[in-house]
């Protein structure tokens, strides 16, 4: 049930694995996207950060650099979107853990969480599906579907 539930990008990508991700591939934008991709989803999902104010934040850079979107900001944009996403959330008095196992742990709880959402709910009304108990959540290994055209990641359902 694509768009059912919440979902979060890029779990595990505390500071210390941008910075990995920077030596691993030599590619500073890729890392910080991927940066500001789970601190974004973070604070919506997790937190329950305004997704507006979010857009505020990610709008900020794409006009100071005359971008078109978020993909065509360089690495720089990138990391000064993700310090003021981090800072958003410190202003808040809320944190994301720099432990990705504790992050798996919070992230999995939030997704499990958004079952009961007005979306998650209108969705199985829709559908007939009233009677569904429960959900499962999905982990799976980042396959970067922000590298270039040659990446991505789907779901596939079968009747």
């Amino acid at each position: 049930m694509p768009g059912m539930l919440d979902s979060l990008l890029d779990v595990g990508c505390a500071a210390a694995a941008t910075r990995g991700l920077m030596r691993m591939t030599g590619n500073p934008r890729f890392a910080w996207d991927c940066r500001r991709r789970l601190l974004e989803g973070w604070a919506e999902t997790v937190l329950g950060v305004d997704a507006a104010d979010l857009a505020a934040k990610r709008n900020a850079p794409i006009a100071e650099e005359g971008a078109l979107t978020d993909r065509h900001l360089d690495s720089e944009a990138l990391e000064r979107l993700a310090s003021a996403y981090e800072t958003m959330i410190a202003d808040a008095d809320r944190e994301i853990p720099d432990d990705p196992m504790q992050q798996l742990i919070v992230a999995s709880r939030a997704v499990y969480g958004s079952w009961m959402s007005d979306k998650a709910c209108a969705y199985r009304r829709l559908h007939g599906l009233d009677s569904l108990k429960g959900t499962a959540v999905t982990v799976q290994a980042m396959a970067y579907g922000n590298k270039g055209t040659g990446s991505g990641a789907g779901v596939a359902l079968f009747p």
